[in-house]
């Protein structure tokens, strides 16, 4: 039994459309030095001294919203296409849903490449992701 605290019905629901828009939002309005300046806290990163899938995606996304393309794609090539697809969702021009057998081949070839972006930047991280994350956004 459940205790009446963490009813489902109490909790504001929240759909993908608000979600990507918060995401893009978040990531124009945070100031940028608390983007950069940070530490890393990739677990996978601090483990490996590799990156993981996402690395460098919230500075990508940080400078895509800034315009600033060079510096987007030098953080991770995946993060101008990722922005477009949150606000593609966000404006409702493609489902938020994988319900549909098209939307579903989407995420599937989307996955993969990702995943094929990851093997390249694992074998050979990109200079901004090796070594020490604050030493690299200077």
């Amino acid at each position: 039994m459940r205790p009446a605290f963490l009813s489902a019905t109490d909790l504001p629901a929240v759909d993908a459309r608000t979600l990507a828009v918060g995401a893009v939002l978040a990531a124009r309005l945070v100031p940028r030095s608390v983007v950069h300046g940070g530490p890393t806290v990739c677990p996978f990163r601090l483990a490996t001294a590799r990156p993981c899938p996402a690395c460098g995606i919230t500075r990508s996304w940080s400078a895509a919203t800034r315009l600033d393309v060079r510096e987007s794609l030098a953080w991770h090539p995946l993060g101008i296409p990722t922005v477009l697809g949150a606000l593609a969702i966000g404006a409702g021009v493609v489902p938020a849903t994988i319900d549909e057998p098209t939307a579903r081949r989407w995420a599937v070839a989307g996955a993969a490449v990702w995943l094929a972006v990851w093997a390249v930047r694992f074998v050979r991280p990109p200079a901004r992701l090796r070594g020490r994350w604050r030493a690299a956004a200077r």
